[in-house]
């Protein structure tokens, strides 16, 4: 995702459902879904660092939005303080820079309510891990 008020939006978002990502999957080490910044070739690194600066433009450091939302992240990596502002950015544009999941706004709100339900339904039923067969009740 580029678009910067497209961006906005998700960050919005993403305040809204604070628990909808593991924040702390996106860190440095990579996880399965995005691997590590060390490891990127050069296309994903284009791609990176056309994404984090559009998350730079987005989020301002002090800004209004940077304000909402490093207490939120805060709280999901239970940190004692705001997490570095460059940590910040470096986790948004990871979650946002696959062009191909993350057409807009929508698709992030879309993304969150999927992933709320699921934790629901799997605080409900007790299990850990999903099944396909799990879907059906989710959705």
């Amino acid at each position: 995702m580029k678009d910067i008020e497209e961006i906005k939006k998700s960050i919005q978002i993403l305040i809204k459902y604070p628990h909808a990502f593991g924040f702390s999957e996106y860190g440095d080490r990579g996880n399965g879904c995005s691997g590590r910044l060390d490891r990127m070739d050069s296309e994903e690194n284009s791609d990176y660092a056309k994404t984090y600066a559009s998350v730079l433009q987005a989020m301002p450091k002090y800004s209004e939005l940077h304000k909402q939302f490093a207490p939120v992240l805060m709280q999901e990596l239970k940190l004692k303080q705001w997490p570095r502002y460059d940590y910040s950015i470096k986790i948004l544009t990871r979650i946002l820079m696959d062009d191909t999941q993350m057409t807009g706004s929508e698709t992030v709100e879309e993304l969150c309510r999927v992933a709320v339900c699921a934790q629901e339904y799997m605080k409900e039923t007790g299990k850990t891990i999903l099944e396909s067969m799990d879907l059906a009740n989710i959705m």
